[in-house]
């Protein structure tokens, strides 16, 4: 089961100290210790962008960067329950960063979080049949 999750640590040290839970120490060719990642994918996003404007020149530039770390992580396993607090579900939108090949995934996560929501009711269809 592949599960696709969005977060929003406080900042990249609190993040640093969850990062470590999904993380396996082994060692390279040299025998120096490193660290990766294992049943998940993740991509460290940092500061996003919240908004943007225009500039004086014509460029779009942010006006307002989220002071929080956000971090994307494909599980391919149950999501530890201690990374939960800090889940954020943001509107799928064209500007939102997606794992690419796994859209999906996380509309099914959004989905879960806002079954109400007009990105995740389907419309019932009352067409008459042709007689």
């Amino acid at each position: 089961m592949t599960t696709y999750k969005k977060y929003e640590f406080t900042d990249q040290a609190e993040w640093s100290k969850f990062q470590t839970k999904i993380q396996v120490k082994s060692t390279d060719t040299e025998g120096k210790e490193v660290y990766n990642y294992k049943d998940v994918a993740v991509v460290e996003l940092g500061h996003i962008c919240k908004a943007y404007e225009v500039n004086e020149e014509g460029f779009q530039v942010c006006s307002d960067l989220a002071t929080t770390w956000a971090v994307d992580i494909l599980w391919f396993r149950t999501p530890l329950a201690s990374f939960k607090p800090f889940e954020v579900f943001p509107k799928p939108t064209t500007q939102l960063h997606i794992i690419g090949g796994y859209e999906a995934a996380y509309f099914k996560s959004y989905c879960e979080a806002y079954p109400d929501s007009e990105l995740c009711v389907i419309p019932e269809v009352n067409e008459a049949l042709p007689e």
